[in-house]
């Protein structure tokens, strides 16, 4: 059965026919991270069997068809069981067991290290622009660590925003890699105004130490990449070198280290929390709860503010007619229910850059920067038509009618803030003596 016949999946077969020894596939396969299916000859098969990885399976070139795809199919649900769903890449289970197996076959000649990356403020992230550009984020780093090539033997992702690496060289190897994708983390653009950065710790070993070591090792380097201001390679090796300059042992070092972050952690998430109260208070003090509207308090900051830029502006004062019988004769949510529609009809007939407050109770304002007198008027001539025409019903569908008196003034001919108020709320109080349902200049 020819390995092409399975060309559409994401298992690689590695057939011996292919090689010119077994020595050969042996070195292919091992060069693979993934898991691999090797097609032997039945006199190759006992060879194969002596060498052949954990992860791997093996099948006789002459197998039924069925057989070969089942050992297929079942590589594919343990590559899906070795991946995290996120990124793709492996998961900590996988890569603590191609650690420890990797570790045990360290030597002098054969030096192992490991890189621990972890994404720098990444939580800020997820706060300011929401989890899934977070995963986002996330991916396009998971990309970035998948293209590595040799002597990069392994790409996990072992924690939320933390990734672990396996490479075949010692500390200057180890060093330089780090380095390089430090340096293309920072060059990622996920997001306009997102600066992506890692910082960066690596340990190598000889042998003699366990998969646990090295991984604690790498963390420590990790801390102390952190604490010397992030986005930064620091190795194992620099930690020791810092501790004897010092004085101090490693782990009392590491720990020092370890308690920095953590404080200025703690700190950036007190202050991020803070933050988001602020404006969280500052929101509901700036919004009416039921309109969605500005609230006064807005509208007077804000109106003043726009008279220090002394900007062309027209105000509209506008007042629901006859509200108080709504209220009398449906009931208050019936009231409020007509508030809110009003609200609605008018924010869909003004630009982007108008804006409406709730004076009072049913009286609110339309804030028309760089309008004529002339436009304004013609823009709110079509609101108080809108509303007059608008099939408005009370919370238990009775049909409600509602009109506006609006007043209308300009900052050309006005010399400040309360003098267009005043000059509009008056040309609404005219509005209604006149009759009510009406605009008047004021």
């Amino acid at each position: 059965m020819s390995p092409n016949h399975f060309s559409n999946s994401q298992i690689k077969i590695l057939n011996s026919a292919d090689f010119e020894n077994t020595g050969q596939l042996r070195d292919a396969a091992e060069s693979n991270r993934d898991p691999v299916l090797l097609v032997v000859s039945a006199d190759e098969l006992m060879e194969v069997l002596t060498w052949i990885a954990e992860k791997d399976d093996v099948c006789l070139d002459d197998s039924p068809e069925a057989l070969m795809e089942y050992r297929v199919q079942s590589l594919e649900v343990e590559i899906e069981g070795l991946r995290d769903p996120l990124t793709g890449l492996l998961n900590r289970q996988r890569f603590e067991s191609l650690l420890n197996e990797a570790v045990s076959e360290a030597d002098f000649d054969r030096p192992l290290s490991m890189l621990s990356l972890d994404l720098d403020f990444f939580k800020q992230i997820n706060d300011q622009f929401g989890h899934a550009v977070g995963d986002n984020v996330l991916r396009e780093v998971s990309d970035l660590l998948r293209e590595c090539k040799e002597p990069i033997r392994a790409a996990a992702r072992v924690g939320g925003e933390e990734f672990s690496m396996l490479l075949s060289g010692d500390e200057a190897d180890a060093a330089e890699h780090a380095e390089a994708i430090r340096r293309q983390v920072d060059e990622l653009v996920v997001v306009e105004g997102i600066n992506v950065t890692t910082s960066i710790g690596t340990a190598t070993t000889r042998g003699g130490i366990d998969g646990r070591t090295l991984v604690d090792q790498t963390c420590q380097a990790l801390y102390a990449a952190k604490d010397q201001g992030r986005n930064c390679c620091v190795s194992y090796s620099q930690v020791v070198a810092e501790s004897r300059k010092s004085g101090q042992q490693v782990d009392v070092l590491s720990l020092e280290n370890q308690a920095r972050v953590l404080a200025q952690r703690v700190a950036n998430v007190i202050t991020m929390r803070s933050r988001n109260i602020l404006n969280s208070a500052r929101h509901e003090a700036d919004v009416d709860g039921l309109t969605g509207c500005f609230t006064r308090r807005y509208l007077d900051r804000r109106l003043n503010e726009e008279f220090t830029e002394e900007t062309q502006l027209c105000v509209a004062f506008f007042d629901l007619d006859h509200f108080g019988e709504v209220n009398k004769n449906f009931g208050w949510a019936s009231g409020d229910k007509v508030l809110v529609e009003v609200c609605n009809v008018v924010r869909e007939r003004i630009r982007d850059t108008d804006w409406v407050g709730r004076y009072g109770g049913e009286e609110f304002c339309v804030v028309m920067p760089g309008v004529s007198l002339e436009v304004a008027g013609k823009v709110m001539e079509r609101i108080r038509a809108a509303v007059e025409e608008a099939d408005f019903v009370s919370v238990d569908g009775k049909p409600v009618e509602m009109t506006l008196s609006i007043g209308l003034a300009s900052a050309d001919t006005i010399d400040g803030y309360a003098d267009i108020m005043d000059r509009a709320s008056g040309g609404a109080l005219t509005a209604k003596q006149n009759g009510r349902n009406q605009l008047c200049i004021g």
